[in-house]
């Protein structure tokens, strides 16, 4: 009987443990749109917003105002513009506070013939051109528990950019918490075993 009691506190434990995990594994979701960044050109200087780390690699950047896109707010433009020894603009992308999703992002423009490719690559190897404008949305291994994307562009020409990148954040479940949840799950089995000779005792008299 001991040993089906225990059987069930056992898969209690574990469904309340990964219950608890996966609540807090993705913990909120994000969106990086650059509304509160001033305009920028040609800037090499690291970007902040919401926990999210943007990191100039090669090149340059420009955050512009709308105008030259197919949507409305501000957006991220890894532009090309013809400077001396610029083959290719990238920026790296990561969480400061642990690992996330991609989710989406928006590309204002279409790259224009010619004038080179738009692409982003994932840790976990996902790549993909982004050569048309409009939403890119992203799922599967290859975009989730990242702990960077980079988008890079060899267009030297004003126009196509990057806007609202969604993200959701990892945030995976401190191992004090584990230990403490199932420090209870025991301490609830060794409660029971100790209760259960007390009834019997009492039936007997």
């Amino acid at each position: 009987m001991n040993g089906k009691r225990y059987a069930r506190l056992f898969v209690v434990s574990a469904v309340l443990l990964g219950s608890m995990a996966g609540a807090e594994a993705r913990a909120a979701t994000v969106t990086v749109d650059f509304d509160s960044a001033p305009s920028t050109n040609l800037s090499t200087a690291d970007y902040r917003e919401d926990g999210f780390l943007m990191q100039s690699l090669s090149g340059h950047y420009d955050i512009l105002p709308p105008g030259l896109n197919a949507f409305t707010t501000r957006y991220l433009s890894l532009d090309i513009r013809p400077l001396v020894g610029e083959t290719v603009s990238a920026v790296r992308f990561s969480f400061t506070g642990g690992r996330f999703d991609l989710r989406s992002l928006d590309v204002s423009d279409a790259t224009s013939p010619g004038f080179g490719r738009q692409e982003i690559a994932s840790s976990a190897g996902g790549q993909r051109y982004l050569d048309s404008a409009g939403t890119e949305t992203f799922s599967g291994l290859l975009w989730s528990d990242l702990d960077w994307i980079i988008l890079s562009g060899s267009v030297p020409i004003l126009g196509p950019g990057f806007d609202n990148l969604v993200f959701q954040t990892v945030v995976p479940v401190p191992a004090g918490a584990l230990l403490a949840a199932s420090g209870l799950a025991v301490l609830s089995g060794v409660a029971g075993r100790r209760r259960r000779p007390m009834r019997e005792d009492r039936g007997a008299r």
